[in-house]
């Protein structure tokens, strides 16, 4: 039996409201999830630089609320990649050019229908498809096992907690194409 495919949309990164949205959503869901640094998101949204540049991807329910995002952002150098210095750090070093998947969260009501899965399958194969020959995620342990299990990344050894989620350690896999 075939899981249901969900209604996965990309979104540009110039459309600036569905932006504020997917930032919106971001802080609501991971501030339930604890551990969110509140005085660095006193606006409620979650954006950062990469935001412009990268490519997007959202699903909405029936209500055209959003219930899961998920980002994409290609780097022609490793030291390029907002978490490349992690890699670096430990001597690593990937083929060029390195993706980095970040930025997924799926409504807690949407989760264990396959939405994460669907949406890293999709990102890795955008991903292939623009020319990459590795992808780096820093990733919560949950999903760190997701990835591992059902999309054959590697567990680095990396682990790190960032100041905007200081109670959550991240784990740093990668995948080479």
């Amino acid at each position: 039996m075939n899981p249901k495919k969900h209604d996965i949309v990309e979104v540009s990164s110039s459309d600036k409201s569905t932006l504020k949205e997917i930032g919106q959503f971001r802080i609501e869901i991971w501030r339930k999830e604890g551990g969110v640094a509140e005085e660095l998101f006193g606006d409620g949204v979650w954006l950062d630089d990469m935001d412009a540049i990268a490519r997007h991807w959202i699903i909405r329910d029936d209500d055209q609320s959003i219930v899961a995002v998920s980002r994409l952002t290609v780097h022609e150098t490793l030291h390029d990649n907002p978490d490349g210095y992690l890699w670096e750090k430990e001597n690593k070093v990937l083929p060029e050019p390195v993706a980095n998947i970040s930025k997924l969260a799926v409504h807690e009501k949407m989760r264990g229908r396959g939405i994460a899965s669907e949406l890293n399958s999709l990102r890795i194969q955008k991903a292939k498809e623009m020319g990459c020959k590795s992808m780096i995620v820093t990733a919560s342990t949950a999903n760190a096992r997701l990835l591992i299990s059902k999309h054959g990344f590697k567990d680095t050894g990396i682990r790190v907690i960032f100041p905007n989620r200081p109670t959550v350690e991240f784990l740093g896999l990668e995948l080479i194409f």
